[in-house]
């Protein structure tokens, strides 16, 4: 997962609101939502190298979502599954535990990753780096928020601003306008000039440029999938996945299969 963003307590019908895009190398084996536990019931997509999600949601509300921090040298292959932690946040009984547990991981034991997860009543995230020994765990503020392969918010990430800018314009009030106006601020081809991504020292400036699209098409990686949620206190309202990039594909409802239904 590379991009997460949430409004909330911006939206008159929907208390919150959680949109994401999955970026992935092509040959990643992964599935659309199943079931990765029963008690509690968590449904996400599933990582088939590694068996764990990078989003995931319970009937009650609860969500967590991951994206890796952007590396500075190549990842450590002998590094622990960042998914798992994403199952082993929701497994957690209140956001509150799950941040007392994300506190307590050893990050030397993962490569770098980002967390936002909680309800539409309680939100974190949490940022982990290999070098430092804890994690960096706060609570979020009710408004607009991105989450991108860096901070939250981070202003040196161009989409940040555009992502933000289309969640902070007026937001249809009936579903399905309301899908497809996230559905176009997720699937933004936009790259900026050079100059406006800074410097790295393990990615080449017109690399950078490209991954600073919302939706990513690049030869060997890109956006893989996206999702959609809309939260209030104890529930889900909608949660709506599509399997491919949203530029192409379409939404689809999984409420079903989180109620257990199917």
């Amino acid at each position: 997962m590379c991009t997460l963003a949430v409004a909330w307590g911006t939206h008159p019908r929907y208390p919150l609101l959680v949109v994401a895009n999955r970026d992935e190398f092509y040959g990643r084996a992964a599935t659309p939502p199943v079931v990765h536990s029963e008690r509690p019931r968590i449904v996400g997509g599933r990582d088939l190298e590694k068996n764990g999600t990078w989003f995931a949601v319970r009937p009650d509300g609860f969500f967590c979502g991951l994206t890796n921090r952007r590396p500075e040298a190549p990842p450590n292959p002998a590094a622990r599954s960042r998914g798992e932690i994403v199952l082993e946040v929701l497994r957690a009984a209140h956001p509150d535990d799950a941040a007392r547990f994300v506190a307590g991981l050893d990050a030397r034991d993962y490569n770098g990753f980002n967390l936002l997860f909680g309800t539409a009543e309680r939100l974190y995230t949490a940022s982990v780096w290999p070098w430092l020994p804890a994690p960096e765990v706060s609570a979020v503020a009710p408004g607009v928020h991105v989450l991108p392969t860096s901070r939250l918010d981070a202003a040196d990430y161009p989409k940040v601003a555009r992502l933000r800018a289309h969640l902070e314009s007026p937001l249809p009030e009936d579903w399905p306008a309301l899908r497809a106006h996230l559905q176009a601020g997720l699937a933004d081809h936009t790259q900026p000039p050079p100059e406006a991504v800074g410097a790295s020292g393990f990615f080449p400036v017109e690399m950078l440029c490209a991954l600073d699209a919302l939706c990513i098409h690049l030869p060997n990686y890109g956006t893989r999938s996206s999702s959609l949620l809309a939260l209030a206190p104890g529930r889900v309202l909608h949660a709506e996945h599509a399997e491919g990039a949203p530029c192409t594909h379409a939404f689809e409802a999984y409420d079903a299969l989180l109620r257990g239904d199917t």
